[in-house]
C-alpha cells in the first residue's frame, strides 16, 4: 500500500508493507519522493520501464502559487532512490495510466498515459 504521511509543511511518500507474521503494516520511507509547502493530490504506481521496480507518478498541488504538477518518478536500482525525470506542468493532475491495448511499456514512451 501507498500512503502519504505528513509533518509540518513536508509531505512524504511511503510504503506500508503488510507483515503477516505479526498481523501488521510495517512502514517503509521511500528514498528521495518528499514534497514542500504543497499537496500530494495523486499517486499512480507501475512499473513504466518494465525493469521489475515500481515507478511513481505523482500529482502535487501547490497553494501559494495555485498550480499542480505531476512528477514522473522513476525507481534507481543502483541508489535505491526514486528520481524525478519529467514534470508536467499543463496538465492539472488529471491523469488515468493503465496498459490499455495489451502490451507493455517498454521505454519512456508515455504513449499510454492519458489525459482525462
Amino acid at each position: 500500500m501507498i500512503g502519504v504521511t505528513k509533518s509540518e509543511n513536508l509531505e512524504k511518500i511511503n510504503f506500508f508493507l503488510y507483515d503477516e507474521s505479526i498481523g501488521e503494516f510495517i512502514f517503509e520511507d521511500v528514498r528521495g519522493l518528499f514534497y514542500e509547502n504543497c499537496l500530494i493530490k495523486n499517486i499512480i504506481a507501475n512499473d513504466i520501464t518494465n525493469d521489475a521496480y515500481m515507478d511513481l507518478i505523482v500529482t502535487v498541488f501547490y497553494p501559494k502559487e495555485n498550480k499542480t504538477e505531476t512528477d514522473i518518478n522513476m525507481f534507481d536500482e543502483l541508489t535505491g532512490i526514486y528520481k524525478k525525470i519529467y514534470t508536467i506542468t499543463e496538465d492539472n493532475g488529471k491523469f488515468l495510466m493503465g496498459d490499455f491495448d495489451g502490451d507493455r511499456l517498454y521505454t519512456y514512451n508515455f504513449i499510454n498515459l492519458y489525459i482525462l
